[in-house]
């Protein structure tokens, strides 16, 4: 099976070189590479120059042009763009991040048997560990509005997001179930579903939810998600934060309140007050730890920008 894999890089060079390597050493004989790169200063330009000068006829990279969008789901969509530009007969995109390992091919193969076989299936998510062997999320369910209300730390402590229990079928040796959302991370998408349903929103969702914003979006239109049980496939960043992530907390509650009201209309708007109460008791009790502990003032300065944007709905 043909297939590209799209990497959208951005200043961590670490990172970037051993995701490149592990690709390079077990993608497969018909790998094919694209990288976009973000205006990174930190030699992973280099990094990615020195990877595509090994094999130009099969890797390229992209780099904005002036004034050029620059965020991830930009990136990934210029990068497939790219792609399908240059071959034309691709079968499948492999979206795979800086922060991902692929410690041996055999993930790749049971993804690929899997579409094979069942071609309905638009997408192909893997079970992912960090580093440690410990396990790393792969997926979720569609968000809520109670979830959202309680936040992040509280629902992930009681699975409120947690994939919805499914059984693990049997493929041809494969062990797969259908999901709601697979991240991307790493995420085997079929091209043809990537023209059909479309690329990821990068006006409406440019970093946080661009991802389950495209599966919820393959779903709604009846198209089918998967993920394989399978081992060797990382997900970690090792505690090294993209400068992406400098205003995560904000991203990710503007994006999604936005794929909230996507989903529930106008009630979104009914769990304001709510979520305005919660940054409010975070501020209050963060602001008093800060006078212990003043290296808690970045994270109450955040929660005050939380509390002034959730008066516009986050706007």
């Amino acid at each position: 099976m043909k297939y590209v894999a799209i990497i959208n890089s951005f200043n961590r060079n670490d990172l970037l070189k051993e995701a490149l390597e592990q690709l390079e050493a077990n993608g497969g004989a018909d790998l094919h590479v694209v990288i976009f790169d973000a205006g990174s200063s930190d030699g992973s330009v280099q990094c990615a120059t020195a990877f595509v000068a090994k094999d130009p006829h099969r890797r390229r990279l992209v780099t904005p042009e002036e004034r050029e969008d620059t965020s991830f789901a930009h990136g990934v969509n210029r990068a497939v763009e790219a792609a399908l530009s240059a071959w034309p007969d691709l079968e499948c995109l492999f979206l795979y991040e800086t922060d991902n390992l692929l410690l041996n091919g055999t993930a790749l193969r049971q993804a690929e048997t899997l579409l094979a076989a069942r071609p309905e299936v638009a997408a192909v998510g893997f079970t992912v560990t960090r580093l440690d062997g410990t396990k790393a999320s792969w997926g979720a369910r569609r968000p809520t509005l109670f979830a959202f209300v309680l936040g992040q730390q509280l629902s992930a402590r009681l699975g409120l997001e947690e994939p919805i229990p499914a059984e693990w079928k049997d493929l041809e040796g494969v062990r797969y179930r259908p999901a709601d959302i697979v991240f991307t991370s790493p995420l085997l998408i079929r091209a043809s579903a990537w023209r059909q349903f479309g690329p990821l929103d990068e006006k409406s969702f440019p970093f946080s939810e661009c991802d389950i914003e495209w599966c919820l979006r393959v779903r709604r239109s009846g198209g089918l998600l998967c993920v394989v049980q399978a081992s060797g496939v990382v997900h970690d960043n090792r505690a090294m934060q993209s400068q992406w992530s400098a205003k995560r907390t904000l991203t990710f509650h503007r994006a999604r309140f936005k794929l909230l009201r996507s989903i529930y209309g106008r009630l979104a708007f009914a769990i304001l007050p709510l979520l305005w109460l919660r940054h409010l008791t975070e501020s209050v009790v963060l602001g008093l730890l800060c006078l212990a502990q003043p290296s808690r003032t970045p994270r109450f300065l955040a929660r005050l920008s939380l509390l002034q944007a959730s008066l516009t709905g986050y706007r």
